[in-house]
């Protein structure tokens, strides 16, 4: 039983470890995203004050 207890909690700890990692990972992608939908927006904004 004590066992089954510790593995139960390994495997909880891994799995928060993962979510985690998951979390941080998905964030990087929207700021990424972000930030290359901001870079395109000041290039249409920069072409259209040229004209």
């Amino acid at each position: 039983m004590v066992a089954q207890n510790s593995t139960l909690n390994d495997l909880e700890e891994k799995i928060k470890f993962q979510k985690r990692t998951l979390l941080k990972a998905k964030r990087e992608k929207e700021i990424e995203e972000i930030s290359i939908l901001s870079k395109k927006k000041d290039l249409l904004h920069e072409k259209g004050g040229q004209k």
